[in-house]
């Protein structure tokens, strides 16, 4: 069985692993995995281990000097209330839903699980590990772009957010000069919980579809007709 070791705290003379039993998660399904507690030379008491789904994103705020944020779209806590005694080997599993406005996982975009054990009167411990997130839904979407011969440019993937917003993945393109008069083209998938919105940006024009949803995403022949009026050869 695969095995990714997200983290690893020493609390005391005890140490909690945090395990994840698959390469990567995906949005609509579960996390899963199991909490290794080892007790050390003495006894340890952990009330609670948090496990929290976390984004990176990107805000342009002028009125600000923090740039790059961080927000938690998932949380499971696992109720321990209890010692860990020494030499003990305990394994405790875990699992909690992947939201489906997870954005995918990109070199300029990066996903993370956080394991926090909660102490009783002491000092909570943490520790933070990048996950892979997978979403079938937006890579078929843009293995269609790429099909039409649109090559990812810089900021592939990267998240957004305005204030008060919802978080928004952009994917950017290079366009094929010889098929389509396309300055830039923008995919936007916009992380809205139960109305995901693809947001197709065209130069300067924005075409808005809601309701993205799989198994097909936004198909080959739905993009052809976006295109259209942006041909060179029309």
């Amino acid at each position: 069985m695969f095995e990714k070791w997200l983290s690893s705290i020493g609390i005391g003379g005890a140490t909690v692993d945090a395990v994840l039993n698959q390469e990567t998660i995906q949005p609509g399904k579960e996390a899963k995995g199991v909490i290794k507690l080892t007790g050390g030379k003495a006894d340890q008491p952990v009330t609670t281990i948090e496990l929290k789904l976390i984004v990176e994103y990107y805000r342009d705020d002028p009125d600000s000097e923090t740039h790059y944020l961080c927000e938690t779209i998932e949380s499971h806590k696992i109720d321990v209330i209890d010692i860990v005694h020494e030499g003990e080997h305990r394994t405790i599993p875990f699992s909690f839903p992947v939201p489906l406005h997870a954005p995918m996982t990109t070199e300029e975009q990066k996903m993370a699980i956080e394991t926090i054990v909660h102490i009783p009167n002491g000092k909570n411990c943490s520790d933070r590990d990048e996950v892979d997130v997978f979403h079938p839904l937006y890579m078929k979407t843009l293995e269609v772009v790429k099909a039409l011969r649109f090559s990812p440019s810089t900021g592939y993937g990267r998240c957004t957010k305005e204030k008060g917003g919802h978080l928004k993945q952009r994917f950017t393109f290079s366009c094929p000069k010889d098929v389509y008069k396309i300055e830039t083209l923008t995919l936007c998938f916009e992380a809205r919980p139960h109305d995901p919105l693809l947001i197709i940006g065209i130069n300067e024009t924005e075409y808005i579809y809601k309701g993205l949803q799989p198994p097909d995403g936004f198909t080959e022949d739905a993009f052809r007709e976006v295109f259209r009026p942006y041909k060179s050869n029309p």
